[in-house]
């Protein structure tokens, strides 16, 4: 008997022929944030590369560990605030220098220099002794630790560390500490080359924690494109940059954050929590009088009158009061409101509800649509539910209130290939005004 799985009632032979599909479900899921792109210059490790930090133990492949005062801003973006997550993702992206230089010490005739520009060669010394007949008994050490150990006749047997040049001979040996490493400054190109690398990853909120006001010009006009172009919905977090005017680009207002072991976080370092905590905040979470965990004190304190004129150009500033350093609202720069885009856009809560919405949404269709689902009324009704079901988990998440089916339409096109989409939706924004009337009789 013949059997099998059929499309058309045509076939020839007697049999059972049979089809087995799930039954109809959402393709898509809500889309987790927490992704950061920073960045930093090196002071060992290669440049125009990025290494992706998830766990603290993961800064080894910085060269440090996460305890270490150049891991500051690492600490800083995974921290979150008292009730919202910090950073899951880090990608970091070591920046190209000018103007470093390598480590180097000489130990009687034999020179070592560190493979890599930077300050981290610093912490590197060598130690070079007579050993057994004709043999050198050679050590490297990387902060007091020995990471390396050679016995060799020549100097040609060192040519496999590493993590030191050897050049010239061994002499009468000795040992010395590396000195004179330096990182150098950021090349003119080098904030350039980590956008347009930065292009091709996914991320939510890209860090610029410098205060060159051509490179914040270059951020903001980055991430405008990246949302309005690319379908990469994120936001950028600069210091000091409230005229960019727009909801994909957060400002830190010029404070400066005294954490509560006495280090001071400048302005443009305060960029690392903020954009941290921006990333790690879900769509239903709004940081708005959220705490910095570890902040004791903000610089300056603004008044009552400095705190609405912060609020009314955009800037994303700091509070002090019950013995906690708060931020006062979760805004981005987006002043310029209109009939079509209203004050709405300014909440970063809420941008970040509709960014994960278009998100989530492209996803979907990139992955289980697009060149895939066909452009009759079943398709197109497909699509809407599948938009539907999305939306509705906003809505479990408290998002998104009062979904309802009308809320999308999803029409044919011009092209035989292409569809026009129209959603409604209502985002939730959490409470920041309490208006009380107090009757006393």
């Amino acid at each position: 008997m013949a059997g099998g799985t059929w499309i058309d009632q045509n076939k020839v032979r007697p049999g059972v022929y049979i089809n087995y599909k799930s039954a109809p479900a959402s393709l898509a899921s809500m889309g987790e944030r927490g992704t950061v792109a920073i960045g930093w210059l090196s002071d060992w490790v290669e440049s125009g590369k990025f290494y992706v930090i998830e766990d603290p133990s993961d800064c080894e492949k910085l060269g440090h560990a996460i305890t270490d005062d150049e891991m500051l801003f690492v600490r800083q973006i995974l921290k979150g605030s008292n009730r919202t997550n910090g950073a899951k993702k880090i990608l970091v992206y070591a920046l190209a220098a000018t103007g470093g230089a390598k480590a180097t010490v000489s130990i009687d005739t034999l020179v070592c220099t560190a493979k890599n520009n930077g300050a981290f060669g610093n912490n590197l010394s060598v130690t070079v002794a007579e050993s057994s007949g004709s043999n050198y008994a050679v050590s490297v050490s990387l902060k007091g630790e020995v990471v390396e150990e050679f016995s060799v006749s020549a100097i040609t047997g060192l040519s496999s560390s590493q993590w030191i040049d050897f050049t010239g001979n061994f002499g009468d040996g000795g040992s010395g500490v590396l000195a004179g490493g330096a990182n150098g400054s950021a090349a003119s190109t080098a904030y350039a080359s980590f956008l347009s690398a930065l292009q091709t990853e996914s991320f939510d909120v890209v860090i610029y924690d410098g205060t060159d006001a051509t490179v914040k010009s270059l951020f903001a006009d980055f991430v405008k494109s990246q949302s309005n172009n690319e379908g990469n919905k994120c936001q950028a977090v600069i210091s000091d940059y409230a005229s960019a005017d727009n909801e994909c680009v957060i400002s830190v207002y010029p404070q400066s954050l005294t954490l509560i072991d006495g280090t001071v976080l400048t302005a443009p370092q305060v960029t690392w929590w903020v954009g941290g905590a921006s990333a790690g905040a879900n769509v239903n979470e709004s940081l708005t009088y959220a705490n910095h965990p570890d902040a004791a004190d903000v610089t300056p304190k603004l008044t009552s009158s400095e705190q609405e004129a912060a609020i009314t150009s955009g800037k994303f500033a700091f509070i002090a009061q019950f013995g906690k350093t708060q931020v006062l609202t979760d805004i981005n720069t987006f002043t310029s409101f209109s009939t079509n885009k209203g004050r709405a856009f300014r909440k970063n809560r809420v941008v970040r509800t509709v960014f994960g919405l278009c998100n989530d949404i492209y996803k979907a269709f990139a992955l289980y649509y697009i060149g895939v689902t066909d452009n009759d009324e079943e398709g197109r009704k497909s699509l809407k539910g599948e938009i539907l079901n999305i939306m509705d988990r906003y809505q479990g998440n408290r998002a998104l209130q009062n979904v309802e089916t009308d809320d999308v339409t999803v029409l044919k096109g011009v092209d035989s290939d292409a569809v026009v989409i129209e959603i409604y939706c209502q985002p939730v924004d959490s409470i920041e005004k309490i208006y009380i009337n107090i009757t006393i009789s």
